[in-house]
């Protein structure tokens, strides 16, 4: 066994040089934590660049290498060692002469000196024995194999002088369909692989290479050092990747790939690494940047992430007439070439999800050489108008124009395969259906996922007015004759909506979605169950609490026979049943569903994992409740934690910690925190969603609560303007907008303008009243009977707050923070009616309450 210090080293070393430099020592702080020590360590190496492996060969820091360390031309057998032309993550590769039994440059792999692990030495080893299955004139060919004086492993191999791909044809300027010709040759090299056993896994610009051979571009598929045997292993101890260990270079990584996967990785994982050069090959760019993202974290990332469509990246890209340049055209005929075929092409290729791309690395290729000939491409929904508009060029039109002539292809898919499916067989008539549905849901979920402010751009009006287009549709006839593709569409459209902060057309379009799936698979299916706990939460923003508790326990049930087979969902149904409850003011059962979540996603992904961040963040929002700030305090920070090392310091996830963060500092009087986190948590708001999103009015009123508890009443009066200006400018929820005018109410008093504060407190009552139970709505009670107690109608007030106390304890005992406020405003009603025995007994009992504290 090694040092366990300079094993932890090399470990950051080698998943942070891979880095761009700007993105090092971001990835060395999140990944190395408090130890500064460990940093430096991998700094030094990292300014040394190649010393730094080699430092790294031995466990005491000492360089092994005999190799390396020579300043002569050592030889290994017939091999004279010239040039070291690169290090990886196991092996050197040298340019070498052969001297006999003929003479030719080759290139010589070899273990690297202090890595002879025995995972190492069978990844070599099977590396090696790939090279020897393959005969491709697009793979580089293997000649000899051996063992080096110092016992570690080598082989001879072609010798492949090129550029990467991309760079070829950058520096040359390959059109369009050049570019194609030549990728599908790259396509023919993966799938030889392929049908000898072999998938890459680490399929990459760099590890294409390209170079002229008889006056013609010929790339070569290089570094096949992790690639993995599918069938029976070509060597007698093959080589294992952990179930949660990333293999690949992050950027070019298929989800299943990234760590924390339970699929086995198969060829589709090669098909979605060249879906990626691809893109960057027409595009010039990736369709996303991944910055540090390492196992589960990255794989959700993976998952999530919406890829444009080639066409509209380029559009989206300042660079595009650099870029058009490059392919000898202009930046709107290059648009004109990849919209169309090939952006269902690459889309289909990159999906996320590995049953929607092409099955094989053939089918990729098939399907470019279609497009060559002009030949309708399979990646395509194979629609009547897609067959008919092969025969004419299209032409870019207006946004609106070209919305109805999607609606009008949708039609036409439908009308020809349902047509389809009635003249078949009847026993192909269900496989012919399912196919159809699912293309048809796969088109439409493609759509209408560009609306999702998380993924586009959050001032776009385009997408709003594509969701409405798409709500139109849906609620129509049009997609009836296909249940399960309309529930799939509706869903996607609902979520949409949600994270747009527009309530009402969410909960209409996933309460569709669920009612066609309880009709067809009955309410106990799991995907109804996950459903039914998106729709809770649309609820439960809407203020109807009952509905979504409801929803929740029949979530919960359906699910919890599936806790092993779907934790996530499970887990997610715990977690909102406890955030319904913690809004319900059962504490206790809220802190039960929580913590439960918060066990299954434990023993799924471990205590530090970033998917733990969500759940963490409900279990803080209860401390909140309870009044336990430094609890509260301690939790924020960690799920803030969790969130950048997840998505980076502007992802919107963390939007609603940082606000709450906020909420605890301005609880425990710490205002200048506060403000600076409820301002950090408005900027992030802003720049994800735009300027009337819920999250943005609601960090405005913070800011302006802030600036009241300072005593700085024309600041607060500004803050809460601009959020009412927003806030009726949207679709708020109840819930929003009843927040806001209680905040103003309260500045109204302070400012002595009652009549305007009763407006205000009274409009808020009514708010809070309209979502079920909402332990503010009493809270709102005790403050309209302090103004009573203020313009002198005391008996009134009195009355009001007895039946206020009489309620919260009915509802929460003696643990509802509203409880002691209501007790201190009826004391002060008993000392204006001259009362003060009476104020006294009422003071006594706050002083009790406040000494029990929120964890006795």
């Amino acid at each position: 066994m090694g040092d366990p210090r300079w094993e932890q080293i090399r470990d950051l070393y080698e998943a942070v040089r891979r880095l761009p430099p700007d993105a090092q020592d971001e990835a060395l702080r999140d990944m190395a934590g408090d130890d500064a020590e460990l940093r430096e360590e991998v700094r030094s190496l990292l300014a040394a660049d190649r010393q730094g492996a080699e430092i790294l060969r031995s466990e005491g820091g000492e360089a092994a290498s005999l190799i390396a360390g020579s300043d002569a031309h050592p030889a290994i057998g017939p091999y004279r060692l010239i040039e070291l032309l690169g290090r990886g993550g196991m092996g050197e590769v040298w340019r070498a002469e052969q001297t006999h039994p003929m003479r030719r440059e080759v290139a010589i792999k070899i273990v690297q000196s202090g890595m002879e692990s025995d995972q190492i030495l069978a990844r070599f080893e099977l590396e090696r024995q790939a090279l020897a299955l393959m005969d491709h004139p697009n793979i580089a060919r293997i000649y000899d194999a051996g063992i080096t004086p110092d016992d570690r492993p080598y082989f001879a191999m072609e010798l492949v002088r090129g550029q990467p791909i991309s760079e070829y044809c950058d520096d040359r300027r390959l059109g369009t369909r050049d570019r194609v010709e030549l990728f599908a040759a790259v396509c023919d090299a993966v799938g030889h692989a392929h049908q000898k056993g072999i998938v890459h896994r680490d399929l990459k610009p760099s590890n294409i290479l390209v170079n002229d051979a008889d006056g013609r571009p010929t790339p070569k598929v290089i570094d096949f050092g992790i690639a993995k045997a599918i069938g029976p292993s070509p060597t007698p101890n093959p080589a294992h990747t952990r179930a949660d260990q990333s293999v690949g270079t992050p950027a070019y990584m298929s989800p299943e790939q990234s760590g924390g996967a339970s699929l086995d990785v198969d060829t589709r994982a090669d098909v979605y690494s060249l879906g990626i050069v691809l893109y960057e090959l027409l595009v010039g760019r990736r369709p996303y940047e991944i910055r540090h993202l390492l196992g589960p974290a990255l794989r959700r990332h993976l998952l999530d992430i919406s890829i444009p469509r080639p066409s509209t990246k380029l559009e989206s890209l300042d660079t595009r007439e650099e870029i058009a340049q490059r392919r000898a055209t202009s930046p709107r005929e290059l648009m004109s070439q990849l919209r169309g075929d090939l952006d269902w092409i690459v889309l289909k290729a990159s999906d996320p999800d590995r049953n929607r791309r092409y099955g094989t690395v053939q089918g990729l290729g098939e399907d470019l050489r279609r497009f060559l000939h002009f030949e309708p491409v399979e990646a395509r929904p194979p629609s009547l108008a897609y067959r008919v508009g092969k025969l004419a060029r299209r032409h870019r039109v207006a946004f609106a124009s070209a919305l109805i002539g999607l609606v009008l292809v949708v039609l036409a898919l439908g009308g020809t395969t349902w047509g389809l499916v009635r003249a078949t067989r009847a026993e192909e008539q269900a496989r012919a259906e399912a196919e159809a549905s699912e293309a048809m849901a796969s088109f439409l979920a493609d759509l209408f996922s560009q609306a999702n402010p998380v993924l586009s751009d959050p001032d776009s009006v385009t997408a709003r007015q594509l969701l409405d287009r798409g709500r139109e549709v849906l609620t129509g006839d049009s997609l009836s004759a296909w249940p399960l593709a309309r529930a799939r569409v509706s869903e996607t459209m609902g979520a949409a909506y949600f994270y747009a902060g527009l309530l009402e057309p969410a909960a209409e379009l996933l309460g569709m979605a669920l009612g066609i799936r309880d009709s067809l698979q009955g309410p106990g299916h799991p995907a109804g169950a996950t459903l039914a706990t998106d729709l809770a939460m649309v609820l439960r923003r809407q203020g109807r609490m009952r509905e979504a508790d409801s929803l929740l326990a029949r979530a919960v049930g359906a699910l919890a026979p599936h806790r092993d087979s779907l934790p996530e969902a499970y887990a997610l149904s715990l977690q909102h049943r406890g955030i319904v409850a913690d809004m319900l003011g059962e504490y206790d059962r809220a802190a039960v569903y929580v913590d439960s979540a918060l066990v299954v996603l434990e023993g799924v992904f471990g205590p530090d994992d970033p998917y733990l961040a969500d759940v963490l963040h409900s279990r803080a929002l209860i401390d909140l409740a309870l009044e336990d700030w430094d609890a509260a305090e301690r939790g924020l920070i960690r799920v803030i934690e969790l969130e950048e090392q997840a998505g980076g310091p502007e992802t919107p996830w963390l939007i609603r910690p940082m606000h709450n963060l906020g909420y605890a500092h301005q609880a425990g009087s710490d205002l200048e925190a506060a403000r600076a986190a409820y301002a950090r948590a408005l900027e992030l708001a802003e720049i994800n969603f735009g300027p009337e999103h819920p999250d943005v009015i609601s960090n405005l009123r913070a800011l302006g609560d802030v600036a009241r508890l300072d005593g700085n009443l024309a600041g607060a009066e500004i803050y809460y303007q601009r959020a009412l200006g927003r806030i009726e400018a949207t679709d708020a929820a109840p819930r929003d907008r009843a927040h806001l005018v209680l905040s103003l109410g309260q500045l109204a008093v302070r400012q002595s303008r009652l009549d305007e504060a009763r407006d205000h407190l009274e409009r808020a009552r009514t708010d809070f009243e309209s979502i079920e139970a909402h332990p503010e709505t009493e809270r709102v009670r005790a403050l309209l009977a302090d103004l009573d107690r203020r313009q002198g109608a005391l008996d009134r007030a009195e009355m009001e707050l007895e039946s206020v106390i009489r309620d919260l304890e009915r509802r929460f005992g003696s643990s509802s923070p509203t409880l002691t406020e209501a007790l201190e405003l009826l004391a002060l009603v008993y000392r204006d009616g001259g009362r003060p025995a009476d104020a006294d007994e009422v003071e006594e009992r706050v002083r009790a309450l406040e000494g029990s504290g929120p964890g006795d």
